[in-house]
């Protein structure tokens, strides 16, 4: 059975929960379109979204609604304790000048 992975966005009006799909559904891959694991979630003030692909070991900027993402930290697919590297990143937050923070869980 193929696993697929989305972003979901939830709201709440007059008492019900409308959910939208702002990415995906993906399934499970190294490329840019590919997601695999969730560790966390950052939106910005201009709605761009920063995902934790732990499985993947890197950071992806996601604009919403797009098809594909960029990697912002680590390397795709690939694990390390290099500065480029992650391994199983986790929360994420990103400041109001824009510099990323990751923790890193396997480090």
């Amino acid at each position: 059975m193929q696993q697929f992975y989305r972003i979901m966005k939830y709201t709440t009006k007059n008492g019900v929960i409308n959910g939208t799909v702002v990415y995906g559904p993906k399934t499970c891959g190294t490329n840019t379109s590919g997601l695999c694991g969730a560790s966390g979630l950052f939106v910005d003030q201009s709605g761009a979204i920063y995902y934790s692909d732990s499985s993947n070991h890197r950071v992806l900027k996601i604009t919403p609604f797009a098809s594909s993402a960029t990697v912002i930290a680590g390397t795709s697919g690939m694990s390390g304790s290099s500065a480029n590297q992650l391994q199983n990143p986790g929360s994420i937050f990103v400041d109001s000048s824009g510099s990323l923070y990751v923790a890193d869980q396997n480090n």
